[in-house]
């Protein structure tokens, strides 16, 4: 048996850069510096060639230094023009130690790369150093390159006298690195030292106005992390405080309007954790005054906040305009940023949730798949320990929910409820953001209890909806949603058979007091209004109180005929006021109640952007209420309606198991059809509608078979792929085919 190679000693490495960079230097071989090995040699010798003194410092022999400074500068000279930055940075960082010891063996071309000819020996060498390495690690996320940045800095420091002027800009940059490391790495450690380090940079007296000013934004940004990250309102307080006097000092200073964008998030930060839309509004003022004051171009980061305040205030006022004006500002701040800068993630971010927003009120397939598209590669490219990722992933759930309910495909579920898991493993037991992670959990695992029935995923719907309430604080502006979901839940379990009829009780009061909770918004009144009225329905149907069943047609109603309520909250509204209202017919035999329950199936039929489920479900229970009051014709043409609908619910994207699953959903729809087809004498309808009701997969799959043979004589090749296509369509399995539930009768 051959044995394995053993691993090449730093002396090995170091005889090869030696060869390498000869190859380069005596024959000109540039290939021996640009292929990958030369790369991973050098980062090898780098790694395990630095050493730590007794006090933890990390050292460097120059003889290494020099080696692996050449072969990045070599390659910087070897590579086309704009392509090598990343090795001009290293080499330039390298070359600054490598001076401090051997001055003679830094290449002149080197030397005439820095402004003044020579590079000097002074701290500002190191931390011009430093800033280099520091905008390297933007650009590629190396993490031996931020911590070496980290070392300089601190031995900067160190050796700087407390009354020179410029240590508070060397700790401002510091506090800038290890706020960067956190990013990358989530230690909390980190994000404390760079507290520290801004607040050293702040008190520093001498400090020249415009550096102090920029300690104290510095102060305020990396509070408002923390505050992010941990919830303790005193690091809020002391932001804002901060931030307005940074900006206090600049308007002294130069006798002008200066708005601080770190008071703005603080703002925005604060209006998050208490819900008062005066902080939302005069973040956003702030906001918009920075990005339209000119004449340069407004900075990505305005951009981006200003982005996300305007989409928490679409959700809170419904103003179409406000969510247009995220998504635009959003995409603003992603042009112009290289692929691999480290901002570019959470700008993504920022406009995929834009977009997922979107195509939840409006329907739109394409803003969906941008969206999860974008936050795919968002949490491919993010560093491993990032921080960030936990709440990215959450993120992806949600599009993927929205997905799922746009289009019904089973695998978007069960990815969702996988990524939900996943963040539910390692969520912090004081990570602010329990409550969110929790309740969508809730939602997604009823989703998939309501399509399969199995109680487990209903217990843990159930448990992670308690969870989120008990974790949400009092004054949380978000608790109504969690009040909301929990009677969800249980009005979900008792519908299906779990629970006990008193979680009704219990279901009804949370939706009180959800929609008591956010009377200062019209908009989420509605959206809770749709559970409350599903909650006193449910109860009027187990306990038969005529006072439930009133309450469930003036709340329904009231949602219905508010200006306020978006599309999703006016197509569920519509639904419960429908049933509802022929509920009542059933109790009164009042005619008036079943043609207003008839008009208001076909009002939540006619909403294009109701998923395609939701509407044939308006329109077969339209049909089974025309056809009760002896409507047959309109029957018949309500249930044809549906039944036409059919292809669309099951179209192709759709794998074989998710569209056999939505059809079953109406299994008999086609034969309710026929039998008021036959009803109001139309034999020949009712005929056609049985063949297209009992036909639908079976005629997608003769479409697909249509003759191609022109095609494969003009262009073969778009003929083997439209064959290939075929095949994988044909692919499906029906194993395992979810459990259907009922039609309502």
């Amino acid at each position: 048996m051959r044995q394995p190679e053993p691993d090449p000693t730093a002396e090995d490495l170091l005889e090869s850069l030696r060869a390498r960079t000869r190859a380069v230097l005596a024959g000109g071989d540039t290939s021996a510096v640009l292929d990958d090995d030369a790369l991973a040699e050098a980062d090898e010798l780098w790694r395990s060639g630095r050493q730590q003194d007794a006090a933890g410092t990390a050292s460097v022999s120059v003889t290494l230094l020099w080696h692996v400074a050449m072969l990045h500068w070599l390659r910087y000279q070897a590579l086309p023009d704009g392509a090598g930055e990343g090795d001009l940075s290293f080499a330039l960082s390298m070359f600054v130690d490598v001076y401090r010891a051997r001055p003679d063996l830094v290449p002149d071309e080197v030397l005439r790369m820095y402004d003044d000819g020579v590079l000097p020996r002074a701290p500002a060498a190191a931390v011009q150093t430093a800033v280099i390495m520091l905008k390297q690690t933007a650009r590629n996320h190396d993490s031996a390159v931020l911590d070496a940045a980290i070392g300089k800095l601190e031995r900067v420091i160190a050796g700087t006298s407390p009354q020179d002027h410029e240590l508070a800009g060397y700790q401002m940059l510091l506090s800038q690195a290890l706020q960067m490391r956190f990013a990358f790495v989530g230690d909390l450690a980190d994000l404390d030292r760079a507290v520290g380090a801004a607040e050293s940079a702040s008190r520093i007296e001498g400090t020249p106005a415009v550096l102090r000013e920029a300690c104290l934004d510095a102060l305020s940004e990396v509070l408002q992390v923390r505050f992010d990250r941990v919830g303790d309102m005193a690091d809020l307080v002391r932001a804002i405080d901060v931030a307005n006097a940074a900006a206090a000092s600049a308007r002294r200073r130069s006798d002008a309007e200066a708005d601080s964008a770190k008071v703005a998030t603080a703002l925005y930060l604060r209006y998050r954790r208490a819900g008062q839309m005066s902080d939302l509004d005069e973040a956003i003022r702030i906001l918009r005054n920075r990005v339209d004051r000119g004449p340069e171009p407004a900075s990505g980061t305005d951009l981006k906040n200003l982005s996300l305040a305007l989409h928490a205030r679409f959700d809170r006022s419904g103003d179409d305009d406000d969510l247009e004006d995220a998504i635009r500002f959003a995409r603003a701040a992603v042009d112009g940023l290289p692929a691999r800068h480290a901002r570019l993630l959470g700008r993504h971010v920022a406009l995929a949730m834009g977009l997922a927003k979107r195509s939840y009120h409006s329907g739109s397939v394409n803003d969906l798949e941008e969206a999860i598209g974008l936050l795919r590669g968002v949490i491919r490219s993010a560093p491993v320990k990032n921080p960030d990722v936990l709440v990215w992933k959450h993120d992806l759930s949600l599009a993927l929910r929205y997905r799922h309910s746009l289009l019904g495909e089973s695998a978007d579920l069960d990815e969702a409820i996988t990524l939900a898991a996943a963040v539910a493993e390692v969520i912090a037991p004081d990570d602010p953001s329990r409550p969110v992670y929790f309740s969508n959990s809730s939602e997604l695992f009823l989703r998939r209890f309501e399509r399969n029935g199995r109680p487990a995923d209903w217990e843990r719907a159930l448990q992670a909806a308690r969870s989120a309430l008990a974790a949400a604080r009092d004054e949380d502006p978000a608790r109504a949603n969690y009040l909301t979901q929990l009677s969800r839940a249980l009005v979900g379990g008792l519908r299906r058979g779990e629970g006990h009829p008193v979680d009704l009780d219990h279901a009804v009061s949370f939706s009180r007091a959800a929609v008591k909770a956010s009377e200062g918004s019209a908009v989420q009144v509605a959206i809770h209004g749709v559970a409350l009225a599903e909650a006193l329905l449910a109860r009027y149907d187990v306990v038969r109180d005529a006072d439930d069943l009133e309450d469930a047609v003036s709340v329904a109603g009231s949602v219905v005929a508010s200006d306020a309520a978006d599309r999703p909250a006016l197509g569920g509204a519509g639904l419960w006021l429908a049933f509802a209202l022929r509920r009542r017919f059933e109790r009164t035999r009042d005619t008036a109640d079943a043609l207003a329950g008839l008009a208001s199936f076909r009002a939540v039929a006619s909403i294009p952007q109701m998923a395609a489920a939701d509407r044939i479900h308006a329109l077969d229970e339209a049909g089974a209420l025309a056809s009760q009051i002896g409507r047959l014709a309109e029957a018949r043409e309500l249930w044809a309606t549906a039944v036409r609908m059919l292809p669309v619910l099951a179209w192709r994207g759709l794998g074989r198991r998710s569209r056999e699953g939505l059809l079953g959903k109406f299994n008999g729809m086609a034969a309710d059809a026929a039998q008021a087809a036959i009803g109001a004498g139309s034999i020949g309808d009712a005929l056609i509608l049985l063949e297209q009701g009992r036909g639908v997969l079976w005629s997608l799959q003769l479409e697909m078979r249509a003759d191609h043979s022109q095609l494969r004589e003009t262009r073969p090749d778009l003929a083997e792929r439209l064959d290939s296509a075929r095949r994988e369509l044909d692919g499906g399995s029906v194993a395992g085919l979810d459990r259907i539930g009922p039609r309502s009768s």
